[in-house]
């Protein structure tokens, strides 16, 4: 019954996930979908900028790429592929003048875009139009996810219908189909956690350093573009004494906990403590620095505000339709 629930999540999210790919327009219609292809595209190539105005549509907010525009019929889609296919030039093919500067990408979502890049490297290979290029991103991004969820199913000792079935939920799956680093997230996060809770569901086998090391490299992996997942690896803390061989085994493997979390949380903070604040990608007048500064001025109003937001918004975020049944992403 264990390999149904994983072969059957394979199954249904292949299916439904691919369905999607076909079927959703050519524009960002994903969460943000628009930065992310942009970080994945030049990542792909070593070094990239082009002048060019339908790739630079198709890499931010234009009204050119906005998820309202031609979605109305299937004409409608084949003639904004074509145009695409036919103005979005990535690379000199003797119709225009083609310049190379350098341009790199090396933050820490860096890895989480990998997949995603080398996809559309094999893209860029095989000669594909740009239209059919941002298909295959998004069918990358598909594959990745059913894999790394498929491996977490079968991972987790109990439970294995459940993460199934968070898995399908609608939401991740219209993100699944899209192209965004959160499918790498979570298909990670959930392989790591997998091995984690493993430790708290079986109490009669010690923990091995083989699960160890896998468990904490999947959530390492899995949080580096989002370090705010890393306090996940503080719940090996509450693991009790009986799982480690010995004193020194649950030392070394507990410090290790903490290690990674402190290395993870550094990722986030200490470029602001070095002034490279870049603000947020996706545009905006924004400043983590002005942000962690507004929160240690004034802390009292800062917990007010969490708890405020949580209890306003925890059932809508947590199990209401904006978690569960969020199928679209209008923008600004």
């Amino acid at each position: 019954m264990s390999a149904d629930h994983r072969f059957g999540f394979a199954i249904v999210a292949g299916t439904i996930g691919l369905t999607m790919v076909i079927a959703m327009p050519l524009v960002r219609v994903g969460f943000d979908e628009e930065v992310h292809f942009r970080n994945a595209f030049i990542l792909s190539f070593e070094s990239f900028t082009e002048e060019n105005e339908t790739l630079w549509n198709m890499f931010n907010t234009e009204d050119a790429n906005h998820p309202g525009y031609r979605t109305a019929s299937y004409d409608e889609y084949v003639a904004f592929k074509n145009y695409l296919d036919e103005n979005a030039l990535y690379e000199n093919n003797g119709k225009e003048e083609f310049r190379v500067t350098a341009r790199t990408t090396s933050s820490m979502p860096t890895f989480a875009y990998i997949f995603v890049a080398f996809g559309i490297n094999i893209a860029r290979l095989f000669k594909m139009d740009f239209g059919n290029i941002y298909m295959f991103a998004r069918l990358i991004n598909l594959i990745t996810y059913v894999i790394t969820m498929f491996f977490a199913i079968k991972i987790l000792k109990k439970g294995k219908l459940l993460l199934a079935t968070i898995g399908l939920m609608p939401t991740l799956m219209f993100l699944s189909s899209t192209i965004s680093y959160d499918p790498v997230i979570i298909g990670f996060t959930a392989m790591g956690l997998a091995f984690l809770l493993n430790e708290f569901i079986n109490d009669e086998e010690q923990i091995s350093w083989k699960n160890y090391l896998l468990g904490c490299g999947f959530l390492g992996y899995g949080s580096l573009a989002k370090a705010i997942y890393a306090p996940m690896f503080l719940m090996g803390l509450f693991l009790p004494k009986t799982k480690f061989k010995d004193k020194k085994t649950r030392i070394i493997m507990k410090t290790g906990f903490v290690v990674c979390f402190a290395v993870l949380m550094l990722t986030a903070v200490l470029p602001l403590v070095m002034g490279q604040d870049g603000g947020d990608d996706r545009g905006g007048d924004t400043s983590h620095t002005g942000q962690l500064s507004y929160m240690f001025s004034n802390i009292f109003g800062y917990v007010a505000l969490m708890f405020e937001s949580i209890g306003k918004y925890l059932f809508d975020f947590s199990v209401g339709a904006s978690a569960l049944d969020n199928m679209y992403f209008f923008g600004k």
